[in-house]
């Protein structure tokens, strides 16, 4: 059975690597292409891959490069989405979900490997699975399937961690309790806005995209300002600060997790209602008290409605559906958060120290363009200095252009430097991983 314990051993054992400068053994036979072998492998001996270590440590270092590489990806879609391309948005974004579900995965012990699919167990053994689906599929039955059980809602509940707190503390109180909630929370995926069975969908969605030629009656002009306005919210719903990687994001699940709770765990006739429910929640995840302006905010008094990207995300348009590409960045943004948390837990709970990987993620942010030779990563503040910065002068631009005068030629030229600073999510890679 795939044991998530087993990969924080894995990769705690990684530390010698790190402090050589590497990320896993440098005659790694698994290191180039590891589907590729395996299956040749399994060819000649049946059963097993012949160097098990090797697999093992090869499978736990590439779990976190999955999600710095789905980020990558959804910062391709934005750009395609900038310049109208909305099926190469929605391949790119696929490629993003895909990847973070590689991440995910792989942090709870489970590797597919091109119809060659294994699980790392509690002693930290590798063993094969029988099934032999293709890669695609297999990775999104097998999320689907997980995201029912209470692991999925036990990972849920450590890593997102709105105001810094995790969600499963906001829960520890007897009225906002976690041992009522948990037995419900199975389709907590779907009720944040990851619903697993649309994010499958999304190959179907992605297919039509990549092989089909487009449409032939003319495409409508796309509205740059509906596009820009995507940009915006996204970045802004990603935005960190120095006590959460993602600050509004988890805000606003910890608001629709609250409900959803409250929902579940008492009826409509139930003295509890869901202001106490709420007060008791944040009794428990901020002892130290909190501001009218949070308190308002999860009682929906303030900010009422979701925010656009979680409502993108919960939508299923039909497949060859105009806005569907946004709806699976959309996704592609939840499930990358979702996997970017299991990994950190992972480096916390292995005592894992971050500066030992600083020679990967200095290279890293200088061939992404993020600083400049000479330069280092300081926080993550300083990362979001470009971007806010962008984003005031996209937001300036929308703001300060004649309707006549804005379209998408000028916005892709007036709008150049920007817009390329908003189509590279590697900062986000570095904000929730290093």
């Amino acid at each position: 059975m795939a044991s998530p314990e087993a990969m924080v051993s894995l990769f705690a054992s990684l530390a010698p690597r790190h402090r050589d400068q590497m990320l896993i053994g440098p005659k790694n036979i698994y290191a180039e292409d590891p589907g590729k072998i395996v299956q040749r492998e399994l060819r000649t001996t049946q059963s097993k891959p012949t160097k098990p270590k090797q697999l093992a440590e090869y499978l736990t270092a590439s779990g976190p490069l999955h999600c710095s590489d789905g980020w990558s990806y959804l910062g391709r879609a934005l750009g395609a989405l900038v310049t109208g391309d909305r099926r190469a948005a929605l391949h790119l974004a696929y490629y993003a979900e895909l990847r973070a579900a590689f991440s995910l995965l792989s942090s709870q012990g489970i590797a597919a490997l091109n119809r060659r699919h294994f699980v790392i167990t509690e002693k930290g053994n590798i063993q094969r699975l029988a099934s032999e689906l293709g890669t695609h599929r297999f990775v999104w039955k097998v999320l689907e399937t997980w995201g029912q059980t209470d692991n999925a809602s036990t990972i849920l509940g450590n890593t997102l961690t709105p105001y810094g707190v995790a969600i499963s503390d906001w829960l520890t109180g007897d009225v906002a309790s976690w041992a009522s909630w948990k037995p419900v929370a199975g389709e907590w995926f779907s009720r944040i806005g990851l619903d697993l069975r649309l994010i499958a969908e999304d190959r179907d969605a992605r297919n039509l995209a990549s092989y089909g030629v487009g449409d032939f009656s003319a495409e409508s002009e796309p509205d740059i300002d509906e596009r820009l306005n995507f940009v915006v919210s996204l970045w802004e719903l990603l935005e960190p600060d120095q006590t959460a990687r993602f600050r509004y994001l988890d805000q606003h699940l910890l608001r629709i997790t609250l409900e959803q709770a409250f929902s579940a765990t008492y009826s409509a006739g139930s003295d509890v209602t869901h202001e106490a429910y709420v007060l008791d929640a944040l009794t428990n995840g901020l002892k130290e008290g909190w501001s009218s302006a949070t308190e308002d905010f999860l009682l929906r008094k303030v900010g009422s409605e979701d925010h656009p990207v979680l409502i993108a995300a919960r939508r299923g348009s039909p497949l060859s559906d105009a806005s569907r590409h946004i709806e699976a960045m959309s996704r592609a943004a939840l499930l990358l958060r979702v996997a970017a948390g299991s990994w950190l837990k992972h480096f916390r709970d292995a005592g894992f120290d971050p500066e030992l990987l600083a020679f990967h993620w200095g290279p890293y942010g200088r061939s992404r363009g993020l600083w400049d030779r000479g330069l280092e990563l300081t926080s993550c503040a300083e990362l979001w200095d470009d971007i806010g910065g962008s984003l005031d002068t996209v937001l300036d631009w929308m703001k300060d252009t004649p309707d006549a005068g804005r379209s998408a030629f000028t916005a892709t030229r007036e709008l150049a430097g920007p817009l390329s600073v908003l189509s590279s999510m590697e900062v986000v890679a570095l904000w929730s991983l290093a």
